[in-house]
């Protein structure tokens, strides 16, 4: 079995970030072990003080050393660890780890998206700040306010995070079939995990349709059950999910590729193509490995 770790990076609502992206990490069950092990092992070397299993490996907040442990551990360290975490993935025994993701412009998906989630915002904040000065009808009125500017922001960020999420479900799917297609007695089943801060009850809805009725492209045969939604401090896996995710991001939203370059080669491929990694944008002219990689396929057909 192979199990599904996912994650996010970027804030969805955020009209500042062009991306949202969502990565994941499979893992085969009996895999899991050895990477956690290298984990611990980073762990020990810089941070030998702290108690095991007690320090979550948080890219951003590691990056961004504003709490602790990491707010008193020098950049130069910071950076070491970091890249560390990334070398523990991009030398993990194959098939044994496999990676995923969405790189998702979110003005693809919702056109002219920053300015209406912008004003979405704008007006959650004004109808926020109604409830807490009316009385009586009046604060039955702005509450009612409240919930339509938080309805319209939910139906703005929905659309996004579904386009994610189908995405990663359908490239597992793919990726689990073709142990089936290679060697019947070889197959393998999927479960997926996630984070429960990261949109927990919409992605079990979600999961729930998939499976039921199949993504756009594929039926789901070999993902098994409703996602877990546990916390990412509980299992290293998720925290590589975290760091994939963050890496893809860094990579689209910021044209920073040093993390990425480092994982790439370990996104699902077949025959040269990069099916382990989908890029949903707006550039029809795009360059970037998952693009390119299609853009050939196509002229060689």
């Amino acid at each position: 079995m192979y199990l599904l770790y996912i994650d996010h990076s970027g804030e969805v609502a955020n009209p500042e970030d062009n991306y949202f992206v969502m990565g994941g990490a499979a893992v085969f069950e009996r895999q899991i072990y050895f990477i956690k092990q290298e984990l611990e092992r980073l762990q020990q070397e810089y941070l030998p003080d702290e108690e095991p299993e007690q320090v979550e490996f948080h890219a951003s907040v590691i990056r961004n050393h504003s709490k602790p442990p990491w707010d008193k551990m020098l950049k130069t360290e910071r950076a070491k660890l970091m890249l560390a975490i990334y070398e523990v993935i991009a030398n993990a025994h194959s098939p044994g780890l496999c990676l995923f993701g969405q790189a998702i412009e979110k003005s693809c998906v919702i056109p002219n998206f920053a300015s209406l989630i912008s004003r979405a915002l704008q007006n959650k904040r004004e109808a926020e700040h109604e409830v807490k000065k009316a009385r009586g009808d009046d604060r039955v009125q702005a509450k009612q306010k409240l919930v339509e500017a938080q309805n319209q922001i939910s139906e703005l960020i929905s659309p996004i995070i579904s386009r994610g999420f189908e995405g990663l479900c359908t490239q597992f799917e793919f990726f689990l079939r073709r142990f089936h297609e290679a060697q019947p007695s070889r197959e393998q089943r999927g479960l997926i995990i996630v984070d429960h801060a990261s949109y927990e009850k919409e992605l079990e809805l979600l999961l729930k349709e998939f499976r039921a009725y199949g993504t756009r492209s594929v039926e789901l045969y070999n993902i098994i059950e409703a996602p877990f939604c546990i916390g990412s401090e509980s299992t290293r896996m998720l925290q590589i999910a975290d760091f994939v995710s963050y890496a893809i991001f860094r990579r689209y939203e910021s044209k920073d590729t040093l993390y990425f370059d480092l994982v790439n080669r370990r996104f699902d491929e077949l025959s040269g193509v990069m099916h382990g990694l989908a890029h949903v944008t707006t550039d029809h002219r795009c360059m970037c490995p998952a693009c390119l990689s299609r853009t050939i396929m196509k002229k060689r057909t």
